[in-house]
């Protein structure tokens, strides 16, 4: 008989691989965590219940946690397979966790505020924000830095560079997050490149960027978790 996710994620092998990587409270919140994000994301049921827990428990080994509405990390499907991928906000907490930087931010750049930038230091040119913000579409994205030691990086590209990059790079350019949430997606490539580039790279985040280049498919990702039959 078929067992369902939550009885699969009980299952004394299962039980067994996630108390081997973490404490007993990391396991508890973790159980809590994994079961949730199957039943409230739909279009991940059509992947493999192991690797769903496979790459859910990826956001454990970089202290996230596992909810796709905070931004931090994403367990997304593609092609079938449960993909892991760090967010924004997970590249903001991971460079603030080395205690190098006063300030990090990334930000959409509204139509009208983007005046160009200074040749030498690259740094923008922005105009002042208008009432109706909110409003206005986005014309581009923009990560900045500044470190303890006074240097201070930018990174701009327009939405039309962006979207270049998407369908260039991206094997998920048309589907998942790229689709039902650009702006996040256009704001982590532009800080992922500004880091990749120019940040201090700690063992942690240079794991990071490279693990989040890599697609996250079935048993590839690091975890040995029992393939058992469940219902999806």
């Amino acid at each position: 008989m078929a067992q369902t996710f939550s009885q699969l994620v009980n299952t004394k092998e299962v039980l067994a691989s996630i108390q081997n990587t973490m404490t007993a409270k990391q396991a508890a919140d973790f159980k809590t965590a994994i079961i949730t994000l199957y039943n409230t994301a739909d279009s991940l049921r059509r992947c493999s219940p192991t690797g769903i827990i496979q790459a859910g428990l990826n956001s454990v080994k970089y202290n996230f946690p596992l909810d796709n509405n905070l931004g931090f990390c994403y367990v997304v499907p593609y092609k079938g397979y449960a993909q892991f991928q760090i967010g924004w906000r997970g590249y903001v907490q991971l460079a603030q966790r080395t205690g190098q930087y006063l300030c990090i931010n990334v930000t959409e750049v509204k139509e009208g505020e983007y005046l160009g930038f200074d040749i030498a230091s690259g740094r923008p040119r922005l105009g002042e924000p208008a009432e109706n913000r909110e409003e206005l579409p986005d014309v581009g994205y923009l990560a900045y830095f500044k470190l303890l030691n006074g240097a201070e990086y930018y990174y701009y590209q327009t939405r039309q560079q962006i979207e270049a990059f998407k369908n260039r790079y991206s094997p998920a350019a048309n589907c998942g997050p790229w689709v039902s949430n650009f702006s996040e997606m256009a704001k982590k490539t532009v800080l992922k490149h500004l880091l990749k580039n120019f940040g201090p790279l700690t063992s942690e985040i240079a794991g990071a960027l490279k693990a989040d280049s890599l697609n996250y498919q079935g048993n590839k990702c690091g975890y040995d978790v029992p393939n058992l039959q469940t219902e999806i």
